[in-house]
């Protein structure tokens, strides 16, 4: 069993399997033929769809995940297929097909050509870029989470990892007479 960790300020925060959960991302135009999908087979146990960023988390039987996963990525419109996580103080973590990344310099000569090898080797194509971060993917058959760190451990950035998802727990409930009333409110706050 391989070490599973990605780096937060420079240092490793290690991560476990969720022995029943897998993370999905997909193109949103799919979305009804995965639910189909999800629907027939038999094992998916529940599913919990992200409102925010076309994904969901799929509850399953616990044998076999790794076949389940495997056809998962075969599926049309699928973006990412990864277990979840957990990490040592229990938050429970999903990642998707993206990295966020910042460089150290200005990337240029022999910086640019290592950043371009390891862009190559891990098929990384750059979806954003502003003048504080990058925002990549990757292809459904590349580990997003392996990418990331192999980018950080090149020394170039300042920080580069995996775009988590995460579902929020309630720890509070505000004491405003009017939240209630609100046009909006967000339904689940706090931290992990």
């Amino acid at each position: 069993m391989r070490n599973l960790f990605y780096y937060a300020f420079d240092e490793k925060v290690f991560l476990h399997e969720v022995e029943n959960k897998v993370v999905v991302s997909f193109e949103d135009k799919y979305l009804a033929d995965l639910q189909q999908y999800f629907h027939t087979n038999d094992q998916i146990l529940h599913v919990d769809l992200f409102y925010f960023n076309n994904g969901c988390t799929l509850t399953t039987k616990k044998s076999n995940i790794g076949a389940l996963m495997a056809d998962l990525k075969k599926q049309a419109g699928v973006k990412s297929v990864n277990p979840a996580y957990t990490t040592s103080d229990g938050c429970e973590l999903g990642i998707t097909d993206e990295i966020v990344l910042q460089f150290k310099h200005h990337i240029e000569g022999a910086f640019q050509h290592k950043i371009d090898e390891l862009y190559k080797k891990y098929q990384i194509e750059v979806k954003k870029t502003t003048e504080l971060f990058q925002i990549l993917s990757v292809p459904v058959y590349i580990d997003s989470l392996e990418a990331a760190n192999a980018l950080h451990e090149s020394g170039l950035t300042h920080y580069c990892y995996p775009d988590f998802v995460s579902k929020v727990k309630l720890n509070f409930i505000p004491t405003d007479t009017y939240f209630k009333n609100q046009y909006y409110r967000i339904r689940r706050l706090g931290r992990c």
